[in-house]
């Protein structure tokens, strides 16, 4: 089957006529010769589906969902929504409940489904504990990681730590060492604190002043703080959730403009995303989803976001008027790098349904 494109983001730029053939799903051939008679003709722009690296479910469930079946309709929601591939991210829970969930989500990575797992607690800490039950959190040990990497089988590919939680600078190189991500966030570290961690190999920042000091001064990123040094420092990848509400058009900008070139697109989609309103639980805490805001209800705190990769990369382009190609980066590239994994492209080999259409006045993503 052969289906051509008048447009496609080919080698990191806009491509006109494009025609691509596929056998069984993959691409076999692409080329700039507009066949005679089209099998199927696209509209709009031809380009790779996001890779989400921080995503704890959608279409009303979690990854934690004790029924598999269900796991799957949370991916199949955000494959519909704009995310081709996506690490499941588990919230804080005891020890043995996280246990079982490696265990049913360790099969998906085995199969292809999602690319890993990301622990986002319980190693956080609780001045910034967010949608994260605090009495359960705890310091790292090493031989409790090595326990759910095991366990795992080598299928955790994240860890988020608090730098400044006893032992976390030694987790943090221990996961390095082990090629898992270590990450840094929900977090009162100070600058040095930061700073250790950083030099021990911690290379992203959990979702971006959420869960982290703020500044008083944009021009000179002060008070130091976790959030000053990890922008700052060139070695750090900066998640962001960008659904306009966990950050203001100011700090979207700001964050653009110092880190250009370590931007992450990223959902942190509770089950609400692509779901509906109502009521939830992260993790054991209740949580109400309101005008697509997820909050605690105990005290208000945002308690995730129900965003989707869609929708982050749509205001992008319409909102903050990024070009294609750094949008892109920030979906596709960046995020890809940070998993050691290749990006997304249009090339022989590939799967057609890694790829997705927008359209030509960027209001929609839709699957081919």
């Amino acid at each position: 089957m052969k289906k051509y494109f008048k447009k496609a983001f080919l080698n990191q730029q806009i491509a006109s006529d494009i025609c691509i053939e596929i056998e069984n799903g993959n691409i076999v051939s692409i080329s700039n010769e507009v066949p005679e008679l089209l099998t199927e003709q696209k509209d709009g722009i031809l380009i790779p589906g996001a890779t989400d690296i921080h995503c704890h479910g959608g279409g009303g469930y979690y990854f934690s969902n004790p029924d598999i079946s269900n796991i799957r309709k949370a991916l199949t929601a955000h494959q519909n929504t704009g995310t081709s591939r996506l690490i499941a991210s588990l919230v804080t829970e005891p020890i043995s409940d996280l246990k079982n969930q490696i265990l049913r989500l360790k099969s998906l990575v085995h199969s292809g489904e999602i690319l890993g797992i990301h622990l986002e607690g319980p190693y956080l800490a609780e001045s910034r504990c967010g949608a994260h039950d605090p009495t359960l959190l705890r310091d790292p040990l090493i031989s409790e990681l090595k326990e759910l990497i095991d366990i795992s089988e080598n299928t955790i590919k994240m860890v988020t730590i608090a730098p400044e939680r006893n032992g976390a600078i030694e987790a943090i190189k221990y996961l390095t060492d082990n090629s898992i991500v270590a990450a840094i966030g929900h977090s009162d570290a100070t600058q040095s604190q930061t700073k250790d961690a950083i030099n021990a190999g911690a290379k992203v920042f959990t979702h971006f002043y959420n869960g982290a000091p703020k500044f008083e001064n944009w021009s000179d990123l002060t008070p130091a703080s976790i959030a000053s040094e990890g922008l700052k420092d060139e070695r750090v990848f900066i998640e962001f959730i960008n659904d306009g509400v966990h950050l203001n058009d100011e700090i979207i900008n700001n964050i653009n403009r110092i880190a250009t070139n370590r931007l992450l697109v990223i959902t942190d989609a509770m089950a609400a995303a692509a779901g509906e309103d109502g009521e939830y639980l992260i993790g054991k805490l209740p949580v109400q989803v309101k005008e697509g805001i997820a909050t605690l209800k105990s005290n208000g705190s945002l308690a995730g976001s129900t965003l989707t990769t869609a929708k982050s990369i749509l205001r992008l382009l319409n909102i903050y008027k990024f070009d294609l190609n750094t949008v892109l980066n920030y979906s596709n590239y960046y995020p890809s790098s940070v998993l050691g994994i290749e990006p997304l492209e249009l090339k022989v080999g590939a799967q057609l349904k890694d790829f997705r259409i927008l359209t030509s006045n960027y209001q929609e993503i839709i699957n081919i």
